[in-house]
């Protein structure tokens, strides 16, 4: 379940950032995460609450939003966009894409106090 790690580890980064930011509590944290990034939103969530226990983010709300994968295929030269997870180009169906952070999850935003 590699969820509770990603979870601790954005606890981590929400204590350091109130360190260097200097607040004290974590209100809400909007992450976006990407459709190919293999995270199960419910067990990220089911993390977040065993991780947020006792931390700065205790009882924060935690806003996930799916973000669509974005990419380029090299055999019909067009851009793409698409919220399934895919192995092939959407349009033409070719397996030689490039994706742009399709697997990403990161921290967007936060309301501290």
């Amino acid at each position: 379940m590699h969820e509770l790690t990603l979870a601790l580890n954005i606890v981590q980064i929400l204590e350091e950032q109130a360190v260097s930011r200097k607040f004290n509590r974590v209100k809400q944290v909007w992450l976006e995460m990407g459709t190919q990034s293999c995270v199960e939103e419910s067990a990220l969530r089911f993390g977040l609450t065993s991780a947020t226990r006792n931390t700065l983010a205790e009882d924060a709300q935690f806003h996930i939003v799916q973000t669509p994968t974005r990419g380029w295929c090299h055999s019909c030269c067009q851009v793409f966009e698409t919220r399934q997870p895919t192995a092939g180009c959407p349009l033409c169906h070719s397996v030689q894409i490039q994706h742009e952070q399709a697997d990403a999850l990161r921290i967007r935003e936060l309301e501290v106090e």
